[in-house]
C-alpha cells in the first residue's frame, strides 16, 4: 500500500509538471561529455610532435634529481603522440614523453573495445643526489687507494689525501619494462596477466670502518626486479570472485664492497669487506570475493605468500690474522610465510542508519633457522656467539562504524576499532588497542561544506622481555605503551552567486608514552591550512594557498644507563605557499597564460639539556622559491608555439654537512659534500605540430 501511494504521488507530481506552459531551451545544455553508446565508431587517426631545446642555467643535482636536468647546458626536448581507431573498434596509441632525457616514456596501448587490450610501457627515472662528491677511493666493488698512499693515525696527517681526491656523481638511475593485457572471455569472465622488469644502477654514500676509524665511500647499486602477476575475475550483477598469483623476484648483481684500509694497519688488516643487499624471492595467491543483496555488500579475501633468501654467507672477514669459527651453516635458508584474511560487511539498514564492519588479520611465520653467530668488530676482535632474531607475529584488527543521517546534509559516524599484536621473540611480546572516534559532515548551509573528526586512541603494553642488549628503560616506540589523541575540522565554502571558494583546515595529532621512562616520551604534529579560488570567468582562474607544519618531540636520555640526566628535544616547522593564474582565450583564442608561485621554508631546532646546561645544535634550514611561466601561441590548427620559464632558488644550512670536509674529522674521511645551495633558471622554447 505504501509503495502504491509513491507511485501514484509520483505520477501526479510528473502530470502537473507537463501541464506547465513550458519551453525547453537546448542552448543552455552542456553535452561535451555525452556519448552514444549504440553508435558506430568513427576511423580517426591523429597525431602530433612537440620538439624544443630545454637550457638550464646551471647544474645541480637536487634540481635535476628526477630530471635528468641536473647539469649546465641545452637539452633536446622531444614528446610526441599518435592515436587510431577504426570503425571495427580496433585502436591503438603510441605516447612519448621526453625522449631525449633521462625521464623519458614511452606508452603503446591496442585492443578491440569491449574485447581484448594491451599495453606496453618503458620508464626511466633517474634519481641524482649529489653532482660534487669526493672521495680518494678508485674502484667500485673493490675500492684501492692511490699508489703513494702513506697511511695516518689522524686524517690532517694523510699528506695525499687532498690531492688525491676525484669527483664522482652519487645518484641512481631506474629503468623499468612493463607488458599487460585484458581479455574479455565473455560478459562475465575477464582475464588480466602482466610482466615487468625494473633495473636500478649507480651509487650511493656508504661508511664502513675498522673499529674507531672509518671512511665514507660509494657503494654500487646494480638491482633486478622482476615481477609476474595474473588475474581470473568472474563478475555478475550481484558480485564478483577473483583469483590471483603473483612472483617476484629481486637480485643484486653485487654481492660484496671490498675496501683498501687508509689507517695504519692493526693486527694486519689491509681491506675490509661488506655484505650488499641479498637477492631474494616471494611468491602469492590471493582470492577476492564481493556479494551484493539489497542494501548490503559483503566482501572477503585471502592472500598467503611466500618469501625465500638464501644466499650463500660470506666468511666472518677476509684478514687472515685473525682466527674464526666455522660458519655455523653455509646458507640463511631464510623463508617466511605470511597470510592475510580480511572480511568486511556494509549494509544501509534504513533510510538514515548504515553500519560497517571490517574484519582483518595477518599472520607471518618466520620459518627461519636460528644461527649462533661470531661477528668480528672492526676487523679487530669478536664479542663472541649471538644468536640471530627470527621472529614471527599475529595482527589482528577489528573495525565498526555506525552512520546516522541526522537530517539532511548532516550525518554522524561514530567509530570503533581494536587493534592486537603478539610477537615471538621480541621485549614486547603484546600489545592492544583501542581507538574510538566520532566524525560529523554536514552540507546543511547552501554552499558550506563542514566535516569534524575526533580519535582517542590508547595502546596497552605487556612487560618488558631483557632478550636484547637494549636498555630495560627504553621501550621501542612503536611497541611501547602510547596515548593518541587526533582531531581534524574542515570547512569548504562556495559563496552563493560568486566565483570565489573557500576552504580551510586544522589537525592536531598528539601522542605520549606514559610509561616509558627513557626514550621519546612525546611528539606532536600540528597544521593547518587556507585555499581561495576566483573563476570570474571561464578563461581566467585564480588560486592562492598557505600551509603551516609544526612537529615537536621530547626524548629522555640515560648517560649512566638507569635513571634520566638528559633531555633532547626537537621542533620542526615547515611553511608553504602558493599562487597560481591561468589565461586563457587572448587574441581570439590563439594565446594562453599561466602562472604558478611556489614559496616553501623549513627550519629544524633541536637541544639537549644536560646537568642544566643547554646544548644546541646548529638550526637546520631549508628555503625554497619557484616560479613557473607558461606562454602557449596558437599559430594555426595544425602549429602552436610555446614557451616557459621556470627559475628555482633554493637555500639550505645542514650541521652534519656544511664544513666537514674529507678531514675535518680526526678518524673519518669524508666526501666533501655540501648542503644544496642555488639559483637556476630553466628556459623550454619549443613548437608542437599536428599533421
Amino acid at each position: 500500500m505504501l509503495r502504491l501511494f509513491f507511485i501514484m504521488l509520483s505520477l501526479s507530481m510528473l502530470e502537473a509538471a507537463l501541464a506547465r506552459d513550458y519551453a525547453p531551451n537546448y542552448d543552455n545544455v552542456n553535452n561535451e561529455r555525452w556519448r552514444c553508446r549504440l553508435c558506430p565508431f568513427e576511423s580517426t587517426t591523429t597525431g602530433e610532435i612537440s620538439t624544443g631545446i630545454i637550457n638550464v642555467t646551471d647544474g645541480e643535482a637536487r634540481f635535476g634529481r628526477d630530471t635528468g636536468l641536473k647539469d649546465e647546458g641545452n637539452e633536446l626536448s622531444l614528446d610526441g603522440k599518435v592515436v587510431s581507431r577504426q570503425a571495427s573498434g580496433d585502436y591503438w596509441s603510441i605516447v612519448t614523453r621526453q625522449l631525449a632525457l633521462d625521464a623519458r616514456q614511452i606508452d603503446i596501448q591496442a585492443g578491440k573495445t569491449g574485447r581484448y587490450d594491451w599495453t606496453i610501457s618503458w620508464r626511466e627515472t633517474p634519481r641524482n643526489t649529489w653532482n660534487n662528491a669526493e672521495t680518494p677511493y678508485r674502484g667500485r666493488t673493490e675500492l684501492t687507494l692511490p699508489a703513494n698512499w702513506v697511511a695516518a693515525f689522524s686524517t690532517s696527517e694523510l699528506e695525499v689525501l687532498n690531492e688525491s681526491l676525484q669527483t664522482l656523481s652519487l645518484g641512481t638511475h631506474r629503468k623499468r619494462a612493463h607488458i599487460g593485457g585484458k581479455v574479455n572471455l565473455s560478459s562475465h569472465w575477464f582475464i588480466d596477466a602482466a610482466a615487468s622488469r625494473e633495473t636500478r644502477k649507480g651509487n650511493k654514500e656508504t661508511a664502513s670502518d675498522f673499529f674507531n676509524f672509518a671512511a665514507a665511500m660509494p657503494m654500487p647499486i646494480d638491482y633486478e626486479t622482476d615481477d609476474l602477476k595474473a588475474n581470473v575475475i568472474y563478475q555478475a550483477k550481484q558480485g564478483l570472485i577473483s583469483f590471483g598469483v603473483n612472483r617476484s623476484t629481486f637480485s643484486n648483481h653485487d654481492r660484496s664492497l671490498i675496501w683498501q684500509n687508509a689507517y695504519p694497519s692493526f693486527n694486519g688488516i689491509t681491506r675490509g669487506r661488506k655484505g650488499l643487499a641479498p637477492s631474494n624471492e616471494a611468491s602469492d595467491w590471493s582470492l577476492d570475493t564481493q556479494y551484493r543483496w539489497g542494501n548490503t555488500t559483503i566482501s572477503a579475501s585471502h592472500r598467503d605468500t611466500k618469501m625465500t633468501q638464501n644466499n650463500a654467507f660470506l666468511p666472518y672477514t677476509i684478514n687472515t690474522q685473525i682466527t674464526t669459527d666455522t660458519l655455523p651453516a653455509p646458507r640463511l635458508h631464510g623463508k617466511v610465510n605470511s597470510r592475510h584474511n580480511r572480511f568486511s560487511i556494509s549494509s544501509r539498514v534504513t533510510r538514515r542508519f548504515s553500519i560497517d564492519l571490517r574484519i582483518r588479520s595477518h599472520e607471518r611465520d618466520n620459518g627461519t633457522p636460528i644461527l649462533a653467530l661470531a661477528p668480528i668488530v672492526g676487523d679487530a676482535f669478536s664479542l663472541g656467539d649471538k644468536a640471530s632474531r627470527s621472529y614471527s607475529f599475529e595482527h589482528n584488527e577489528q573495525q565498526l562504524q555506525l552512520h546516522y543521517r541526522l537530517f539532511s546534509g548532516t550525518r554522524l559516524t561514530l567509530g570503533y576499532e581494536q587493534d592486537e599484536r603478539e610477537r615471538t621473540r621480541s621485549e614486547i611480546e603484546e600489545n592492544e588497542e583501542d581507538r574510538l572516534s566520532v566524525n560529523l559532515v554536514s552540507n546543511t548551509y547552501k554552499g558550506l561544506r563542514l566535516a569534524l573528526t575526533y580519535e582517542d586512541t590508547v595502546r596497552n603494553a605487556s612487560d618488558f622481555q631483557a632478550i636484547t642488549n637494549n636498555n630495560p628503560l627504553t621501550v621501542r616506540y612503536h611497541q611501547a605503551a602510547r596515548n593518541q589523541t587526533r582531531w581534524r575540522a574542515n570547512v569548504d565554502y562556495q559563496v552563493p552567486n560568486a566565483p570565489v571558494s573557500l576552504s580551510a583546515y586544522s589537525e592536531q595529532h598528539d601522542n605520549d608514552y606514559p610509561n616509558s621512562a627513557l626514550g621519546l616520551q612525546q611528539d606532536e604534529d600540528s597544521s593547518w591550512g587556507l585555499d581561495i579560488g576566483y573563476q570570474p570567468s571561464d578563461t581566467l582562474s585564480i588560486s592562492a594557498s598557505h600551509q603551516n607544519q609544526m612537529l615537536a618531540s621530547v626524548t629522555f636520555g640515560s648517560n649512566i644507563f638507569s635513571v634520566r640526566d638528559w633531555t633532547s628535544s626537537t621542533l620542526d616547522q615547515v611553511r608553504t605557499t602558493t599562487f597560481d593564474i591561468e589565461k586563457t582565450g587572448l587574441m581570439g583564442s590563439r594565446f594562453d597564460l599561466t602562472l604558478g608561485y611556489i614559496y616553501s621554508d623549513g627550519a629544524g631546532q633541536y637541544d639537549t639539556e644536560f646537568q642544566n646546561l643547554n646544548s644546541r645544535f646548529p638550526s637546520l634550514i631549508s628555503e625554497h622559491r619557484g616560479i613557473d611561466f607558461t606562454a602557449l601561441y596558437r599559430a594555426s590548427e595544425k602549429l602552436s608555439f610555446k614557451l616557459r620559464y621556470y627559475n628555482e632558488d633554493y637555500r639550505s644550512a645542514d650541521w652534519a654537512l656544511d664544513g666537514v670536509t674529507t678531514d675535518t674529522i680526526r678518524n673519518v674521511i669524508g666526501m666533501n659534500l655540501v648542503s644544496p645551495n642555488y639559483g637556476i633558471s630553466l628556459i623550454n622554447i619549443s613548437f608542437t605540430y599536428s599533421p
